[in-house]
């Protein structure tokens, strides 16, 4: 592989990296996309390449504000966080693979 320079951001879920009950296939898949971050972070680095996933806990948008109650998005990401952290790690070498995007 020629050495080049980039930056592959995966959009997961932070039910991949905590377990909650009642989403079993969603918390599986969310967890095989972060692991996947990881590994394709640990090979594709050596050639320039950085490998990223966020992990919103909830994402303010229309759909879950109309379908949630106020309380449950208090620590929401909006959408327009999430595309600045985009932003972000497309110009800014980060060490960290997986970033959370909620309140711990």
């Amino acid at each position: 592989m020629a050495k080049k320079e980039g930056v592959i951001i995966h959009i997961g879920a932070r039910p991949g990296v905590e377990a909650a009950g009642g989403a079993t296939a969603y918390g599986i898949t969310k967890a095989a996309l972060a692991h996947l971050g990881r590994i394709l972070d640990l090979e594709l680095r050596p050639h320039g390449i950085r490998v990223h996933v966020l992990l919103p806990q909830l994402i303010a948008t229309a759909a879950n504000k109309a379908a949630l109650p106020p309380h449950l998005l208090t620590s929401a990401a909006t959408p327009e966080a999430i595309a600045d952290t985009i932003a972000s790690l497309t110009t800014t070498p980060d060490h960290r693979v997986l970033i959370p995007l909620y309140d711990a």
